[in-house]
Parts: structure tokens; sequence; C-alpha cells
């Protein structure tokens, strides 16, 4: 098969071509990304530690200027 035959049969199937070329810059962009995974991986986690910190933070804070105010009363 030469290149003269090959053109005519990508352009009778162009749906094949385009998805074979999704297909591969797929699998470059994950091979090429397949190390950032472990590292994105603790960065989650590290945000998700974050988080649950502030929102218990949030929580506590709820009555905060109530029991300030109690214990100014109290004192």
């Amino acid at each position: 098969m030469t290149a003269a035959d090959l053109v005519p049969l990508l352009k009778k199937h162009p749906i094949s071509l385009t998805c074979g070329l999704v297909s591969l810059a797929c699998g470059v962009v994950l091979y090429l990304r397949s190390d950032k995974i472990e590292e994105l991986q603790q960065l989650n986690e590290q945000k998700t530690v974050e988080a649950a910190t502030m929102l218990a933070n949030v929580r506590n804070a709820e009555k905060l200027a109530e029991q300030s105010a109690a214990m100014q009363a109290a004192t």
C-alpha cells in the first residue's frame, strides 16, 4: 500500500481517522502525565484534610459569640 492508496482510504473513513487520532492523543497524554498521579493524590489528600479542619472550625465557631458573652458575664 502506497501513500497514494492511503489518502483515498483515509478520506473514505474520516470518523475512524478522527477517533484513532483522539485515542492516540489520549494515550500520549496519559503516558506523559502518569508520573503526576501520585503527586496529585497527595495534594488531594492534603486539601481534604485542610477542608475538614476548616469545616470543623466553622462548626465550632457557630456559638462562639454566645459562649464568649457568657464567659465575660461569668467573670
